[in-house]
């Protein structure tokens, strides 16, 4: 999404959502619903954020918040500089992993139980 407007504002939010809804997801790939928790420190201004990525059987959307949190299955907490990055392609997953930049809690399984649509979410969020 690097040539999308600023990053995580409503724009964004609306640009990418229209970005999923318009790729083919293959629901057989989905063995169960989740939410991933995005936790972003250092954010401008000063204040840390939060967004929701809500993957079911039949949609895939990105949220400023979700109505109840223990939905969440997997939080993600890194820095605003390192998301802004991998957002736009400037840097990979493993290299920020390697860097010490992103902190992993919860089902950590869903990143290789779901590796399949979330690579899909990816290529559809990164074109």
């Amino acid at each position: 999404m690097a040539s999308m407007t600023e990053f995580l504002s409503a724009e964004w939010f609306e640009q990418a959502n229209k970005l999923l809804a318009t790729s083919h997801f293959n629901s057989s790939d989905l063995s169960e619903p989740f939410v991933i928790q995005y936790c972003l420190t250092d954010a401008p201004l000063g204040k840390d954020i939060s967004y929701y990525l809500d993957v079911s059987a039949n949609k895939v959307t990105l949220m400023k918040d979700i109505d109840n949190k223990d939905r969440v299955s997997l939080t993600i907490t890194q820095d605003y500089s390192c998301a802004n990055s991998l957002s736009e392609g400037t840097m990979t997953i493993q290299e920020a992993l390697s860097a010490g930049r992103i902190k992993i809690k919860g089902k950590v399984d869903i990143l290789t139980g779901e590796h399949k649509i979330l690579e899909r979410i990816h290529q559809a969020l990164t074109v």
